[in-house]
């Protein structure tokens, strides 16, 4: 659960790693919009 200002959503966290260079190359964030709406009152 991240805490985002007052609002807490569920977040996930995906990294592509890149062996040769040693560090990642690319990262992905999923969270749950529906829950996010819900709680600023748009959902």
């Amino acid at each position: 659960m991240e805490q985002i200002g007052w609002h807490a959503i569920n977040m996930a966290t995906v990294g592509v790693w890149n062996r040769r260079k040693g560090y990642r190359d690319e990262e992905f964030l999923f969270w749950d919009d529906r829950d996010f709406h819900r709680q600023i009152g748009l959902g």
